[in-house]
């Protein structure tokens, strides 16, 4: 499996909870890929590649999911 993780840093839970979240769900052979922000780059740079992950993971407050999910 092939994930990419778009992780906004200044948003969201400041716990480290999405390291939880990888280490939960990657299996022996499996590709993860994070990749953070702060929020000022174009949500567009991080998502050039999606179409060769499996799954695309949004990260952060709800105007990095919503800007993830509309593209």
């Amino acid at each position: 499996m092939k994930l990419l993780v778009i992780n906004n840093m200044v948003s969201g839970l400041d716990d480290g909870a999405i390291f939880d979240y990888i280490r939960s769900f990657s299996k022996d052979g499996d590709e993860v890929v994070l990749r953070t922000t702060d929020g000022t780059t174009d949500i567009r740079a991080y998502l050039y590649d999606a179409e060769d992950y499996d799954v695309v993971v949004a990260s952060g407050g709800d105007g990095t999911v919503s800007a993830i999910a509309y593209e």
